[in-house]
């Protein structure tokens, strides 16, 4: 069972490194890959409850240390994982907001841009000459 303790703290290792990735990815890029990130993080959690899961499906495990040190060590894990959660959370509400105000900017810039062109009075004008008058 003791593998599978180890597994779990590997698979808490792999994610939290991949989190940094991923915040390190929001100030060192223009636009991340948040769908790639995204089936990335739901591939290793899924790889994680899968762990749990055989863990605690064991009726008696063999384990090298004692519950409380296990305890303690997964707890520190998770509250790292949180703490990145929240910074992540964080840089993609202002990715979002960013993106929604260059939209609101682009709105800006195409209004401006049509009132440079005709007057509408002049779009309405028939465009070919009539030679019947």
């Amino acid at each position: 069972m003791d593998n599978a303790y180890q597994q779990i703290k590997n698979l808490l290792a792999r994610l939290e490194q991949m989190q940094d990735e991923h915040i390190i990815a929001f100030d060192t890029q223009v636009m991340p890959d948040l769908e790639n990130q995204q089936r990335l993080r739901k591939n290793l959690f899924n790889q994680l409850a899968a762990a749990v899961n055989c863990f605690m499906s064991d009726p008696e495990p063999d384990l090298d240390m004692e519950p409380d040190d296990m305890t303690r060590n997964l707890e520190e894990q998770m509250r790292r994982l949180l703490h990145q959660n929240h910074i992540l959370a964080r840089k993609v509400t202002a990715h979002k907001n960013q993106i929604q105000q260059s939209l609101k900017n682009l709105s800006k810039g195409k209004h401006a841009i049509q009132s440079y062109g005709s007057p509408s009075s002049m779009t309405k004008r028939p465009r070919a000459i009539n030679l019947t008058n």
